[in-house]
């Protein structure tokens, strides 16, 4: 549990936004901003993904799997929270990652950063 919004860094008072990681507000923004890249599905960074690594990517921010370290660069976490990579919108230290293709970790990197 998060006691201030990942996004904007504000106190969080209730229990869901303390579940979650971001305030009601930043929360329906990421939603937003996800529905509006799914609605722009021909728009080069986004539209690289599928429809479940978006979904992915949308969960690892929820469950805070994802910290911004530095310019562009996140540290990510595996799907069954054991393995961390460095991330950024265009490349992973993931094993998809490392074998060329596109993967959740970057998708996430690309919305955390929108």
């Amino acid at each position: 549990m998060s006691e201030v919004c990942r996004r904007c860094g504000r106190k969080l008072s209730s229990v869901r936004s303390r579940k979650l990681g971001f305030g009601e507000e930043c929360w329906r923004k990421m939603r937003a901003l996800i529905t509006s890249l799914r609605a722009e599905r021909e728009h080069e960074l986004i539209g690289a993904f599928a429809e479940h690594q978006i979904d992915s990517a949308l969960e690892l921010i929820a469950d805070g799997g994802i910290a911004h370290i530095g310019d562009y660069v996140f540290i990510t976490v595996s799907t069954d929270g054991v393995d961390r990579y460095t991330t950024t919108g265009f490349e992973c230290s993931c094993p998809a990652g490392l074998r060329g293709d596109d993967c959740y970790h970057q998708a996430a990197a690309l919305v955390f950063q929108a």
